[in-house]
């Protein structure tokens, strides 16, 4: 295959900041599940001690992340028919 043919990806580097952020806002609502969720849905005690109502909050930071990652990869990609391709196959 020629290069003109083939889709070349450009170059990039993970940005790890944005990778700390994501997984804080995962561990957010992992402690908002196990501690304020686990209290007042089901009634019981945390098994933490305490309880951490603010992890609804990590779900719109996680998601608001994640589309600029999205956004970037589209970028590197250049066809968005390639990122739908990539992400369908991400997904299976």
């Amino acid at each position: 295959m020629s290069e003109s043919t083939q889709s070349v990806l450009k170059p990039h580097q993970r940005i790890v900041e944005l990778d700390a952020l994501r997984a804080l806002a995962a561990i957010n609502l992992l402690l908002f599940h196990l501690s304020y969720v686990y209290a007042v849905k089901y009634g019981f005690v945390s098994p933490l001690g305490w309880s951490w109502p603010f992890g609804k909050y990590g779900v719109e930071m996680f998601f608001i992340l994640s589309g600029f990652v999205n956004s970037m990869s589209l970028m590197r990609r250049g066809k968005p028919v390639d990122f739908v391709a990539a992400r369908m196959i991400r997904i299976v």
